[in-house]
């Protein structure tokens, strides 16, 4: 956050923003989080058989989903009055920044 801060040159307005952004994306992250260990040894449990029950395996998948999706209106709503703030020169530095992740992402994927 210091980092998207200082390369924006972000107004206290704008900070407020971003800090609530944050906020909005680590409570999702915890509340994702809470139920990781119930996945885990369900899918322990799952891989502990003979045969794999995909019902199951299925319906862990989408209540996991269900969990992001659930949380997704706020972040995006999050998101969007931060980058609504931003004036054009710091939404275009802001996108090619998150452009050079996205692609340092897909190499690292494409070279494994």
């Amino acid at each position: 956050m210091k980092k998207t801060n200082h390369e924006l040159k972000l107004s206290e307005a704008q900070l407020g923003k971003l800090n609530a952004l944050k906020d909005e994306l680590l409570a999702a992250h915890r509340e994702y989080r809470k139920r990781h260990g119930d996945t885990r040894k369900a899918v322990d449990e799952l891989l502990s058989q003979p045969t794999l029950d995909q019902a199951r395996v299925l319906a862990i998948i989408k209540e996991r989903t269900r969990e992001v999706d659930d949380k997704a209106p706020q972040v995006v709503s999050a998101f969007a009055d931060f980058y609504d703030s931003l004036n054009p020169t710091q939404q275009k530095k802001l996108h090619d920044d998150i452009d050079s992740w996205m692609k340092r992402r897909d190499d690292y994927w494409r070279n494994q």
